[in-house]
């Protein structure tokens, strides 16, 4: 009885221990599929990388790619803020798709020429895009949508929503 609570206490340990290993300072790579227990309130794209927002309960936030994308991206994740940049040797022109489930998007910015697409609405009460010049966007927002700057980017009021387009 007692070695079987004591395995059971190390086993209990060490799937603690594993959902610690998932928050990384900047700069550090980590596998995916990536939980994200503390949400993602702030994504910041580079250039070559497709996302895919997705709504969803907090509980369930996430980070998903592809086996072939995944070796071709560096992820990090601290605090609330997800940064995805493709790792070199990716050739220009080629495209590497994210998918990410968020709750509470505030902070969206695009480098280079990304792209974010929203499947579905996002909730959320503001959204701050910041986009890159070549970056493009299309997505539904049930918050307000503001940017950095005047960009080459559509807001359209909706029912329910804000539809924000590039141009």
């Amino acid at each position: 009885m007692k070695q079987k609570f004591i395995l059971m206490a190390i086993l209990a340990l060490s799937i603690q221990v594993g959902g610690f290993a998932q928050v990384k300072a900047p700069g550090s790579k980590l596998a995916l599929p990536l939980i994200a227990e503390e949400g993602i309130t702030s994504i910041v794209i580079s250039d070559n990388i497709d996302v895919v927002l997705i709504p969803e309960s907090p509980e369930n936030v996430k980070v998903k790619a592809a086996d072939d994308v995944i070796a071709k991206l560096r992820v990090s994740y601290s605090e609330g803020r997800l940064f995805l940049d493709a790792a070199k040797g990716v050739l220009k022109g080629e495209r590497l798709v994210v998918y990410v489930w968020v709750n509470n998007l505030e902070n969206l910015t695009l480098r280079g020429d990304s792209y974010a697409i929203s499947q579905g609405i996002l909730p959320g009460n503001n959204l701050h895009l910041s986009l890159g010049r070549d970056a493009s966007v299309a997505l539904k927002s049930k918050g307000n949508v503001w940017f950095d700057e005047p960009t080459n980017h559509q807001v359209l009021k909706q029912k329910g929503y804000f539809m924000v387009t590039s141009l």
